[in-house]
């Protein structure tokens, strides 16, 4: 059936991860929380936080691919952190990782661009619902509380670069927020049976335009191309002044994402 067509199977709902946690709580393993960052400075960033806050432990490395990953243990909970990559990257990903570590719940944490005007960097988002362009279902991330805004978000499959583009995916879909990957994620754990969380920093508001100069500049992985970016500073020296407006953003948008960061382990853990 495509994903065009109207659904026929019943959604699962979906599960709280405090329930689920709580309830491994009580076997002898400990339970296990899986957080993914599309991009590698989000995972830097998330990394950085909870080495203040918990204890990092070996990983076995067979179970987890890609070079960027940690393993910190807070409380009674194991904490497995990986860099996913960049839009259908990170659901490749979930579907390995769902099956290698079986957790206990599956979070979603990282960057998302605003399509309303009153978001503005920095600002944190719980979206209660993902919808995306290329079907007509929906994701039902399992509420943690955050944050207060718990605004739709959609899930693109390219960058939103203009403050028209913006306009367009906030006015077809009654969204606030735009990224690349919750929704193909939140399927897959919902395939799979696993509670899906995902809570997003703005890092561009409404009105920021992406210079398409920089297409691809971010790998399918994750990381950046200094290669590209180099190239394409060459080619456009005004690109400076954007630049710089990125890298302002992206502080700002850190400061969002650390907040997650703390209130995700004192909710868990």
């Amino acid at each position: 059936m495509s994903d065009n067509q109207p659904e026929t199977q019943p959604r699962l709902d979906a599960v709280d991860p405090i329930v689920k946690t709580a309830l491994a709580t009580a076997t002898p393993e400990r339970p296990d929380v899986l957080i993914c960052c599309p991009l590698a400075e989000e995972f830097l960033c998330v990394r950085n936080e909870l080495r203040k806050r918990a204890n990092r432990v070996p990983s076995p490395p067979y179970l987890i691919s890609t070079r960027y990953h940690a393993v910190f243990e807070v409380g009674l909970h194991v904490f497995w952190l990986v860099q996913s990559g960049l839009g259908a990257k990170s659901c490749n990903m979930a579907q390995e990782l769902l099956k290698a570590i079986e957790p206990d719940a599956f979070c979603l944490i990282g960057f998302a661009g605003a399509l309303d005007r009153s978001f503005l960097v920095g600002d944190v988002v719980e979206p209660a619902v993902v919808r995306t362009p290329s079907s007509s279902r929906s994701v039902m991330p399992a509420p943690l509380g955050l944050t207060t805004s718990t605004e739709t978000m959609v899930t693109a499959s390219k960058i939103a670069a203009t403050p028209a583009e913006k306009t367009r995916l906030r006015d077809e879909f009654q969204a606030s927020v735009v990224d690349m990957e919750a929704f193909a994620v939140g399927r897959v754990c919902e395939e799979h049976g696993i509670p899906f969380h995902t809570a997003r920093s703005i890092s561009d508001a409404a009105d920021e335009e992406f210079p398409k100069e920089l297409n691809g500049i971010i790998l399918p992985n994750g990381d950046l191309s200094m290669k590209r970016l180099i190239w394409a500073m060459m080619k456009k020296p005004t690109l400076v002044k954007p630049l710089y407006r990125l890298w302002k953003n992206s502080r700002k948008a850190k400061e969002g994402l650390r907040l997650i960061t703390r209130r995700l382990v004192e909710k868990l853990a």
